[in-house]
């Protein structure tokens, strides 16, 4: 009967009686299997095991030590937002993508909400809402589109909508391709996307559309007043809202969804407006 190495291996370290059980060519076999296992890990000493691990823990500590140099040089060398409303001498600048940082994981899955911040705000009609912050949000963007004629049940806390393009789509030379408007929450295309003179990966995530609720009057006025292919820079967090008889309002998180969602919510940014600054003037 065949008897598999493992086991007559296990055997055979269990009890060195166990060879007398066996014929002398297993024994041989076995003696030949334990100094080639006895080797392996003869080599594995204390020196070198200590030697291993120190070897991990440097490299570990290296790969941290350049990405936070990494990190470190792309925030010196780049654009910084804070600068768009903190240095006035500075013009607006709409080349860079929308900064984005993700508050608390269980404010994304809204059923949950647990260790949320939540904004109590009351609406024109006296109506009483929860805006959960998902993330920290910042923008600065070309108006390309605005709507404020808006008289659904969010109207009550929202009561404008903003298309803004940034990069590429921002520059003053695509000003005749872009041609949106925004209407019933929804901001369409009209005409320019088959006649641009960009690639698509330039130009479709480098727009959005937001559903601004602003965070009080002052501001409020200053996002009434925006004008088409005005630079404007916006700051505030993107929020889930809730109110008893709605329909819970969910924010995007991403700039590359496109499409209808419905009120519920999705490729459209719900964006609760703290800072705004339109050309050299500051709101907040």
């Amino acid at each position: 009967m065949k008897i598999k190495k493992k086991v007559i291996y296990k055997r055979f370290i269990t009890s060195r009686k166990n060879q007398k059980n066996f014929s002398a060519e297993y024994v041989i076999k076995l003696k030949a299997i334990f100094k080639k296992k006895h080797k392996i890990f003869s080599r594995l000493n204390k020196r070198n095991l200590s030697l291993i691990f120190i070897c991990t823990v440097s490299g570990l500590l290296a790969l941290f030590y350049i990405a936070f140099l990494f990190n470190f040089a792309y925030k010196y060398f780049t654009f910084e937002y804070s600068n768009n409303f903190d240095n006035p001498q500075k013009e607006i600048n709409v080349l860079k993508a929308p900064e984005q940082s993700i508050l608390n994981v269980f404010c994304y899955v809204h059923a949950l909400h647990s260790g949320c911040k939540d904004i109590h705000l009351t609406g024109v009609n006296n109506k009483n809402y929860i805006l959960y912050p998902m993330a920290n949000y910042k923008i600065a963007g070309i108006v390309i589109a605005k709507n404020t004629a808006l008289s659904d049940k969010t109207s009550d806390i929202s009561p404008i909508d903003v298309g803004l393009a940034w990069g590429k789509m921002a520059l003053p030379e695509y000003n005749k391709y872009r041609n949106f408007h925004s209407a019933g929450r929804i901001m369409y295309w009209d005409s320019g996307m088959e006649t641009i003179p960009l690639s698509k990966e330039e130009y479709k995530d480098n727009y959005s559309h937001n559903h601004l609720i602003p965070a009080n009057i002052n501001i409020q006025n200053a996002l009434m007043s925006l004008k088409l292919n005005e630079k404007v820079y916006l700051e505030g967090s993107l929020v889930f809202v809730h109110s008893k008889g709605m329909v819970d309002w969910n924010s995007s998180l991403s700039r590359t969804d496109k499409g209808f969602v419905g009120i519920s919510g999705g490729s459209c940014e719900i964006f609760h407006v703290t800072k705004v600054r339109i050309g050299n003037k500051y709101y907040e």
